[in-house]
């Protein structure tokens, strides 16, 4: 039993959106100087949670205290300035401002002139970084920044003023091993100087080496809270799931085929250095490497999104002229990106309009698109994947990682492709929903479709890959089959 008094007290909260109910009576505590782990599948209410205790929207039933306090956050300002810190999945800096002024932008030090102390906010942010073990430009403009620096700048944003509690939602999704380890020395200073954490992430792991307890949430409801002492791997996936999920990653042995996918001296400026590759059909391959090792640049090189300098790419035996995304389509290579939310889907748009983008003109008939044929091809695909959703016209926004992703998967699907180019397939989606991502890539396989996996999750590239190549600094440094790899050999490589 936890002798202190609770920072947070958060009793029996309710909130209803159209058609769901996101949370069912919730009940936790917080207590100064813990770190709480938040976990649950998506849809458990997570982020419904989180965005109540932020002030985002209030809760329909129940209440949130703060030291004792009844609160009533009306706006995220209000809890900002009760000390609750959130660092969101979605960055939420300002582009074109420096590094320090995105940090300070809500309390800006004052000169005795009253002005903006500009110098002072550089040096601040300098002590900040030093302090925090951040290898990051106070002067540098975020637009210029990397996903996983800005991501630092927003860690360091949320502790910069008084915090209380700091709320982090999958804060490693886009760091390094490096940044990881520094942002756990950050978590226990801030533990040391009593302040609180909630830390929500998919990665059950991390939850082990720097949680005290944890809270699962399920469909809306509280299942459990423990110490992390009581939990294995397997009782979190339990009580988040509800069932066991005893195999992740498909058994299936895969037969290969012919050359899908050749790749032959491919150079791009300074992000990729005489890549050499080939994939085939019925074949996972995948790409691993650390952050800025250039999976990334590799994946939109070969579906034509960015340009090459010099060497050739192949699919079906088919040369692919650079810098041409509807000849690779017209090729049949498609990419499903990693930023789901910016380059891959339209939130704004509905179901059946995501779905069909890449095949409107097999739809189109007398110079109009069937709506009768469209609609059948997407319900096709939502019985196929699956697919949670209320109708084809719900909003693809409001869908959860794992049914966006293979609504995106549908996309592609539905077009034709014999080569399918993912950029980590699971980023940002719970273990159940992993379970089915991986058993439809796999089922892409055994039907003859070549996959390229690129990612930065070790138990998936070793779980669901046939051959793996590794890759540092734009470079390809190593190549493995199933058989012969492991983290040890594949570590080394990602480091040379």
């Amino acid at each position: 039993m936890n002798e202190q008094n609770p920072l947070i007290q958060i009793d029996n909260l309710t909130k209803s959106f159209p058609g769901v109910k996101a949370l069912d009576g919730v009940s936790l505590e917080l207590f100064p100087g813990e770190v709480l782990a938040l976990i649950g599948e998506n849809g458990a209410g997570k982020s419904t949670l989180i965005k109540i205790l932020c002030g985002v929207f209030p809760a329909d039933e129940g209440s949130v205290s703060l030291s004792g306090k009844m609160m009533h956050f009306q706006t995220p300002s209000d809890a900002l300035k009760a000390g609750i810190k959130p660092v969101f999945q979605e960055i939420a800096l300002i582009p074109e401002f420096t590094v320090a002024e995105n940090i300070f932008m809500e309390n800006h030090p004052l000169t005795l002139f009253g002005t903006i102390g500009w110098k002072s906010i550089r040096q601040q942010a300098a002590e900040l970084f030093d302090q925090l073990g951040f290898d990051l430009d106070p002067d540098a403009k975020v637009a210029d920044l990397p996903i996983s620096q800005q991501q630092l700048v927003e860690i360091t944003r949320a502790i910069s003023s008084d915090a209380k509690v700091v709320v982090m939602d999958e804060p490693t999704s886009s760091l390094s091993p490096a940044e990881i380890k520094n942002l756990f020395v950050v978590i226990n200073k801030l533990k040391a100087m009593g302040i609180a954490v909630i830390y929500v992430s998919h990665k059950l792991d991390e939850l082990f080496e720097i949680a005290q307890r944890c809270v699962v949430l399920r469909d809306g409801c509280h299942v459990s809270t423990k110490a992390m002492s009581e939990h294995t791997h397997d009782t979190l996936i339990r009580d988040m799931v509800g069932r066991e999920i005893s195999d992740l990653f498909p058994k299936t042995e895969h037969q290969t085929k012919e050359t899908r996918l050749e790749v032959k001296g491919v150079n791009a400026g300074q992000k990729l250095k005489n890549i050499d590759f080939h994939a085939h059909s019925g074949e996972v391959v995948g790409f691993f490497g650390l952050v800025g090792a250039g999976r990334t640049e590799l994946a939109k090189v070969l579906v034509g999104y960015d340009p090459i300098s010099e060497g050739e790419i192949h699919i079906n035996r088919e040369p692919l002229k650079p810098h041409d995304t509807s000849k690779a389509k017209s090729l049949g290579i498609g990419l499903m990106s990693e930023d789901r939310k910016e380059e891959g889907l339209m939130l704004e748009a509905d179901v059946q309009s995501n779905m069909s983008l890449a095949s409107l003109e097999k739809l189109t008939q007398y110079g109009f698109v069937s709506d009768s044929q469209e609609q059948l091809s997407c319900d096709e695909f939502v019985d196929r994947f699956k697919i949670k959703i209320t109708s084809l016209s719900q909003l693809s926004g409001t869908l959860s990682g794992g049914n966006q992703q293979k609504v995106m998967l549908s996309r592609w699907l539905m077009y034709g492709l014999s080569v399918l180019v993912v950029d980590e397939p699971t980023r940002g989606i719970d273990v159940g929903a992993k379970s089915e991502i991986y058993a439809l890539i796999d089922s892409l396989a055994q039907q003859g479709m070549c996959v390229v996996v690129m990612t930065s999750e070790m138990p998936e590239l070793l779980g669901l890959c046939d051959r793996i190549y590794v890759m540092s600094e734009g470079r390809i440094t190593a190549e493995y089959p199933r058989s012969e790899a492991t983290q040890e050999k594949i570590l080394d490589a990602a480091i040379q």
